[in-house]
């Protein structure tokens, strides 16, 4: 089952449970009349109830706190991030064997504008509409993820080449290039032209 799907089952879990719990409350405290007297709990669990004590009381707590700690534990699971982080800032260590390049000092990278930078290099290719890019990772493991909005009538052969050349200078301008490459490619009916 997918994130998605566990996301899902467990949210209409939650709201079949909410009604259940609503509405045996409702019933308890007369919202529906008083048609027949309702017993929530027997006999028996009272009596264990009074002759119990504090313990009675410690041993409801006891349950209440691992119930309300194991609540906060499954919604910080599906509420915490997965996968990999997006890219931060990073420092670019110089250039090894290329004889011109000075061998000192560090180039810090900004994330935001390598991102807008290959999102433009995406947009100028011809055919493509809309180009929405993340970079994820780090140095050690780059991984880009893209969406395009490409025309109908565009060569998709062409749109490929052209990506291909924007990931070879997105790597060429970082130092590294992108362990994991994931493009999503979406076709957008074109207007139709008018010739007059």
């Amino acid at each position: 089952m997918s994130d998605r799907a566990n996301r899902i089952a467990g949210a209409m879990l939650a709201v079949a449970l909410l009604a259940i719990g609503g509405l045996g409350l409702s019933v308890a405290l007369g919202a529906w009349g008083h048609s027949a007297p309702v017993n929530l709990v027997d006999p028996i669990v009272v009596r264990w109830w009074h002759d119990g004590g504090w313990k009675s009381f410690a041993s409801l707590a006891f349950i209440g706190l691992v119930l309300f700690v194991l609540g906060l534990t499954l919604t910080w699971a599906e509420l915490r991030h997965r996968g990999p982080s997006p890219l931060g800032d990073f420092e670019a260590s110089p250039r090894t064997g290329v004889p011109e390049a000075p061998q000192r000092g560090l180039t810090t990278l900004r994330a935001a504008p390598l991102r807008r930078a290959l999102e433009s290099d995406l947009r100028a290719i011809d055919g493509v509409q809309r180009a929405s890019v993340s970079l994820l990772g780090g140095p050690g493991g780059l991984e880009l993820r893209a969406q395009l909005d490409v025309g109908d009538r565009a060569e998709l052969t062409s749109v490929g080449d052209n990506l291909a050349k924007a990931i070879e200078r997105l790597a060429l301008t970082v130092g590294f290039g992108p362990s994991l490459v994931e493009v999503t490619i979406s076709l957008v009916p074109e207007p139709d032209q008018r010739v007059s």
